[in-house]
């Protein structure tokens, strides 16, 4: 029962930090596409 538990937290912990990369991929990606245009503008 306490192995269930600690690979619980395990994956809760790898899942939070999985989102925390998609995240920040998605925040880098907007950033490219607003400098790229903005560089396509001139």
């Amino acid at each position: 029962m306490k192995r269930a538990l600690i690979i619980r937290g395990f994956a809760k912990g790898a899942g939070t930090v999985l989102l925390c990369l998609v995240a920040l991929d998605l925040v880098a990606t907007v950033i490219t596409l607003a400098i790229g245009s903005e560089f396509l503008k001139r």
